[in-house]
């Protein structure tokens, strides 16, 4: 099986090897790094290579982490090889229309939470639950022990990027 994963990786939090990991284990994987590339070389020339990328590798699946429209537009997303699924661990409230027009344009929209599962569905679009994972590898349960109240939340740290930020500290 071929995997093109259109790769989510950052400066905070990098690559999400476990992630990775998982999509390397179904047979031969190419990533192409959207934010990197698009900080680079602007949008169009990203959407030029994905589509270069997806019609020589010829994936059999091709894997998005895409979050806003500015990244892949619904042409570049109707040309793509492969079973096309677009992941999101973002919980955004309302349902950001962006999803529902890709949506459409895809196989699989996939959540990790079911409202937007359920929205996309009510409208006819195919959606499904994906929890996000963590690296089994990194986060490993060893370290210091000591008097801590019991964990409640755990995600990443990007800052003041969204409302309630300081809440994650």
């Amino acid at each position: 099986m071929k995997i093109l994963h259109i790769a989510l990786n950052n400066s905070i939090t990098g690559r999400q090897m476990g992630l990775v990991r998982a999509l390397q284990s179904l047979g031969e994987y190419r990533e192409i790094d959207w934010k990197a590339i698009k900080a680079k070389n602007g949008v169009q020339m990203l959407r030029h290579i994905i589509q270069r990328t997806s019609n020589e590798f010829k994936p059999d699946l091709t894997f998005m982490q895409l979050q806003a429209p500015d990244i892949i537009d619904i042409n570049t997303a109707k040309q793509l090889k492969g079973t096309v699924v677009n992941w999101t661990g973002d919980v955004r409230q309302p349902t950001p229309q962006w999803y529902y027009d890709i949506g459409k344009n895809i196989d699989l929209t996939l959540f990790t939470n079911t409202y937007d599962v359920e929205q996309l569905r009510g409208a006819g679009i195919k959606a499904d639950f994906l929890q996000i994972g963590f690296d089994e590898r990194l986060y490993i349960p060893e370290g210091s022990k000591g008097n801590y109240p019991e964990i409640v939340f755990l995600g990443n740290d990007y800052g003041n990027w969204f409302p309630l930020s300081q809440m994650r500290r």
